[in-house]
């Protein structure tokens, strides 16, 4: 059996009056190493003990795993926002291997997030917006990140997803929306 993820974004660059100057759409082809990993090991949640290694916004390589005490998908209310969106100027082409945007310029954090199952496929919707308060910027990477337990019992942010999108400018003043839908077909 074959379970096919389907993940797109979309950004919108939206001025002052609420006008949508820009929007840029794709489909996201980067989920890092560290989804996969992580994404396994939801899959293992049966096998208590079962462990995979990750490396977390900071660079360092933690341990995940499933036990009743740290289990990776449980995440404290006191973490604040459990994912945030990330978005940053580098055009650096996507490695898996990426456990951080490449150069960053804002993160903030998801202000809807939305579960929906129509009996054909579940979706997941995230989304988030930044208001630039200082001097233009080109964005040209984007991406999300979630906070887990690590196997220390302590909560670590580990980045899911960069996308490369075309240069795309937010002027002063102006907001960057990005969304990502992910989507499991049965």
């Amino acid at each position: 059996m074959t379970v096919k993820i389907n993940v797109e974004y979309e950004v919108k660059v939206i001025d002052k009056t609420g006008k949508i100057v820009k929007t840029v759409k794709g489909r996201s082809r980067t989920f890092n190493m560290n989804f996969a990993r992580l994404l396994g090991l939801l899959f293992q949640r049966g096998d208590v003990g079962a462990s995979i290694s990750a490396t977390d916004i900071g660079g360092v390589g933690r341990t995940f795993a499933n036990n009743t005490s740290a289990n990776p998908l449980n995440v404290s209310t006191s973490a604040g926002n459990k994912l945030r969106l990330h978005i940053g100027s580098s055009n650096a082409p996507f490695d898996r291997s990426h456990y951080e945007m490449q150069a960053l310029i804002a993160t903030f954090d998801y202000s809807t997030w939305s579960l929906t199952d129509d009996g054909t496929k579940v979706k997941v919707d995230i989304s988030g917006s930044w208001i630039n308060p200082g001097a233009a910027v080109t964005v040209r990477e984007i991406g999300f990140d979630v906070v887990y337990y690590d196997t220390s019992a302590y909560l670590r942010r580990v980045l899911l997803a960069r996308d490369v999108i075309p240069d795309t400018i937010v002027d002063t003043g102006r907001t960057i929306a990005v969304a990502y839908s992910i989507t499991i077909p049965f």
